[in-house]
């Protein structure tokens, strides 16, 4: 979370422990409990339909300030290790990659073994991101599960952003289409207004940093 806090302008919760409970296992891994800094405020889907719209124009800024940093060459997770992914395959952790054509084939090899129509509609929209732009040896670093849940809005502004397992140096597209299909739950106003909030503060590049 240091780390993280050193990558971006946005703000994250302190971390104030960590354990492991090595007798606790989850798919063949220890179970890890992480106590943090409380941080106020109302979840994105909760707030965004009672903002103004100056305060939805701020909290736009933010967002695009943050999704502007940090670009590098590494491919994968913080701290150089493997990455779990619930969204992508919950069975075996992936990464770190030696360049972005290995993740690629990483991706590709996966969509292959999955069998559930969701998991291979959103591999086949990765792999079609991947490929619509120019190869870069780039990355950029990304947060990898925005979603309304994981957003915090207090007093007409960004509060905190949550869930950050996931983040890393990943492909310049990746925020943008992971935010897209790592929504989760939620009714079809939110998911339409989410879709507009993403296209409009988290771009999808075009050419090469």
């Amino acid at each position: 979370m240091a780390l993280v806090s050193r990558l971006t302008s946005l703000p994250i919760p302190r971390l104030r422990h960590i354990w492991v409970d090595r007798s606790v296992q989850q798919d063949g891994r220890q179970m890890c409990w992480v106590i943090m800094e409380y941080m106020s405020g109302r979840t994105w889907d909760q707030a965004w339909p009672d903002l103004s719209s100056n305060e939805r124009d701020k909290i736009q800024g933010q967002m695009c300030n943050y999704i502007n940093g940090s670009p590098d060459g590494y491919v994968g997770p913080v701290g150089n290790h493997h990455c779990w992914d619930y969204k992508l395959d919950t069975s075996q952790a992936y990464g770190p990659f030696p360049s972005l054509q290995s993740f690629y084939d990483h991706l590709l090899s996966t969509a292959e073994k999955l069998n559930e129509p969701v998991a291979s509609n959103i591999h086949r929209d990765l792999l079609n991101a991947a490929h619509s732009h120019s190869p870069s040896s780039q990355t950029v670093f990304t947060h990898s599960d925005l979603a309304p849940r994981n957003i915090l809005i207090h007093n007409g502004e960004i509060s905190a952003i949550l869930d950050w397992e996931q983040s890393g140096w990943w492909p310049y597209w990746w925020e943008h289409s992971k935010s897209l299909f790592a929504i989760g739950p939620v009714t079809e106003e939110v998911r339409k207004l989410w879709s507009s909030f993403v296209s409009e503060t988290i771009p999808v590049y075009n050419a090469e940093f």
